[in-house]
């Protein structure tokens, strides 16, 4: 983590590392190998977009961790702060030599690998040729119970990148005004973002007007806003890689009764899905007390996906917030809780906020006014 020193992050590395090979050992598997994704991140510390060029991390249940890093990486990846084995390849090369000699070199020919969900497809179908007759599943089988439960660093880290979403919220308030476009609001949550130092985005802003907010993922476009207008803004940003997520409905001037009513029973909605949240709890329960809500209220039909998930490096990760959903939830999960109502021709509604599961309930990471925002004059 950028923010810590040297030493602590060589310890957070270790810890998590130590955790890992709990965790094959548990499930039987020789070794993680994890591709440029949220997971080399979480595991290393480097952080890169995956190419064409292969790039793998291999963590062994017995041995230490290595990276197989094409030459035009190689400097990149030390200044990083990874103090581990390199095997680089060159371009002349490509990177099968240095790959087999690797997996020789810890071990892992026919081995039980977990592998990342996130790797491409090209990279997989050359680890499968190198390391064959390896058996391979998931990363998610092992990575994902680690992940699930964040340390205090990462909880402080989420709930900064919280506070950077919902001070971004105010510009996007001024920028929702009869005659703006989707898109001009949405650049405005952006540029406020990074304005305010936040890393990158956790996702584009997704800004949904009138009709459009019952499509709760359409992308904003070039529609215009009109007096009376519902808007659904959903945005979050990134700090030291650590995603925020807020969505709020706003009105432009006088909104209709029933815009009023629906997003009275959203409220509702999340309050009773927070005020389950609680150790031991099942995830099933939370998304049941929303969803309930909205059901006895006549718009059942009308929400139409999981109260929330959860967050962290990833945008959407484990803990899902879903009907019949077991997982018990733990102090230190981290997830939304984003109830909405979408009626399709007319408008749509919902409300989101962070949530982390804590010894004795929840605390709301995100601070921001959650009743219906009036804007545009």
């Amino acid at each position: 983590m950028e923010g810590t020193s040297e030493a602590g992050r060589r310890r957070t590395f270790e810890a998590r590392y130590d955790r890992l090979r709990e965790a094959l050992a548990e499930a039987g598997l020789d070794a993680v190998v994890a591709s440029p994704s949220d997971n080399l991140y979480y595991l290393t510390g480097f952080r890169s977009e995956p190419d064409e060029r292969v790039l793998l991390g291999f963590f062994p249940l017995e041995r230490p961790a290595a990276l197989l890093v094409p030459a035009l990486y190689e400097e990149q990846v030390r200044a990083s702060g990874w103090k581990g084995r390199m095997a680089v390849w060159p371009e002349a090369e490509g990177p099968k030599p240095a790959l087999c000699g690797l997996i020789e070199e810890l071990g892992l020919s026919g081995a039980a690998l977990a592998v990342d969900d996130e790797m491409r497809a090209d990279y997989l179908l050359t680890l499968m040729e190198a390391a064959r007759p390896a058996r391979m599943t998931p990363a998610s089988a092992v990575l994902g119970q680690l992940r699930v439960r964040k340390s205090p660093e990462e909880v402080e880290l989420l709930r900064r990148a919280a506070a950077l979403a919902d001070q971004a919220l105010e510009a996007g308030i001024r920028a929702c005004r009869a005659g703006s476009t989707e898109r001009e609001v949405a650049l405005a949550l952006e540029l406020a973002m990074r304005q305010a130092g936040a890393g990158g985005l956790s996702f584009p802003p997704i800004v949904q007007s009138g009709p459009n907010g019952a499509m709760p993922h359409q992308p904003p476009g070039d529609r215009r806003l009109a007096p009376g207008d519902a808007v659904v803004l959903d945005f979050g940003c990134r700090v030291e890689g650590y995603c925020s997520d807020i969505t709020r409905t706003l009105c432009v001037k006088q909104p209709e009764p029933e815009l009023e009513r629906v997003h009275r029973i959203v409220e509702e909605a999340q309050r009773l899905a927070l005020s389950t949240v609680a150790p031991g709890r099942r995830a099933g329960e939370v998304d049941a007390a929303a969803r309930r809500h909205i059901e006895e209220r006549g718009y059942g039909a009308a929400f139409i996906h999981r109260t929330g998930h959860g967050i962290g490096l990833s945008g959407h990760e484990a803990p899902y917030i879903a009907p019949g959903d077991d997982t018990i939830l733990e102090p230190g999960m981290v997830f939304s809780i984003e109830p909405g109502i979408y009626l399709p021709g007319r408008f749509g509604v919902r409300l989101e906020d962070i949530v982390v599961v804590t010894a004795s309930g929840a605390e709301r990471l995100n601070q921001a006014p959650r009743a219906l925002i009036r804007c545009g004059g």
